[in-house]
């Protein structure tokens, strides 16, 4: 399988920017997105879960204290060693951190993986066993049929090629194991991300073409289910849910979208009075179409994909 190696290393070096911002102002909104793989899946009745794109972990955290069983082992990863230095910290701090039957390992050297020897080395004491380590989606250091449950949760959009991840999670899965995706959904069921490009253009203002593909290219549901078929996966379940949110100030979004590697040449082309002008506007548009007089929220559309092996 050839993976761009390239690509791979610009998004990392994007995310690992973008992580505290993340942490800051969506993962709070993300973990809706973690919630329904986990209940959907039906996560707590396996014992030999993967998670990709974990992020900072506060929907991990939840998972690992509340639904993961005891017994099973957990590797969880994202290509973001940033994302992964916040997870750990934030691991320790937490309550479960403090229970002697839990252990987390974070893996530095992620190469190749044996995952049952790592598991086994853990120790029979541990109940909870838990690996972190840095990893492309795309190109997973595992061996063949090592999990029966594998978890990505707004990651698949992202990478560079969408379809070697697929594979991989197909490779990775024992037979009857399950995996559950969740992508974003339509652009136009995303008011998230509309709302400021609308609002500069309503000021006559052209936005740069995009330097990446949308974050939305595959929020078609048939297509999708296409490439799940053919990568050999059954009992495709896909179906559009909201994960909606509920931003105080417009700036606060403003301020985090420019910041992604979403949106981050929105503004590029502006004057400092045009941004100027820009803020006073959004201000007023966010107001009347989501101030305390209005029932309205951010709209987030996400896609998900419940399959088995």
């Amino acid at each position: 399988m050839e993976v761009n190696e390239e690509a791979t290393e610009k998004q990392t070096k994007m995310w690992n920017s973008f992580s505290k911002t993340y942490e800051d102002s969506f993962e709070n909104i993300t973990i809706q997105s973690s919630v329904i793989l986990y209940s959907l899946t039906k996560a707590k009745k396996f014992s030999k879960i993967c998670e990709v794109g974990v992020g900072c972990g506060l929907a991990s955290r939840m998972f690992i204290a509340n639904i993961m069983k005891k017994g099973a082992f957990y590797f969880c990863s994202d290509f973001s060693d940033e994302m992964n230095r916040i997870y750990y910290e934030h691991f320790q701090e937490c309550d479960t951190a403090f229970n002697p039957k839990v252990k987390l390992e974070w893996i530095k050297d992620s190469e190749a993986i044996n995952v049952t020897k790592k598991a086994e080395d853990m120790g029979e004491d541990i109940e909870k066993k838990l690996f972190l380590h840095q990893a492309n989606n795309e190109k997973l250091p595992y061996p063949d049929e090592s999990f029966d449950l594998y978890l990505s949760s707004l990651s698949l959009m992202l990478v560079d090629n969408y379809m070697n991840q697929l594979k991989e999670a197909y490779r990775v899965l024992e037979k009857g194991g399950v995996a559950g995706f969740t992508v974003h959904g339509k652009p136009e069921n995303c008011n998230y991300l509309s709302f400021v490009p609308d609002v500069i253009k309503s000021l006559g203002h052209e936005i740069p073409p995009a330097t990446t593909k949308p974050i939305t290219h595959l929020c078609d549901k048939d297509s999708l289910h296409t490439d799940l078929t053919n990568v050999g996966f059954t009992i495709i379940k896909t179906f559009y849910t909201n994960i909606n949110m509920l931003f105080d100030d417009v700036m606060i979004l403003f301020d985090s979208l420019i910041k992604s590697p979403i949106l981050k040449n929105l503004v590029d082309n502006l004057t400092e009075d045009q941004k100027e002008e820009l803020f006073v506007e959004m201000k007023k548009q966010w107001e009347i179409k989501y101030g305390p007089e209005t029932t309205e929220v951010q709209e987030w559309q996400i896609l998900v994909c419940i399959v088995t092996k």
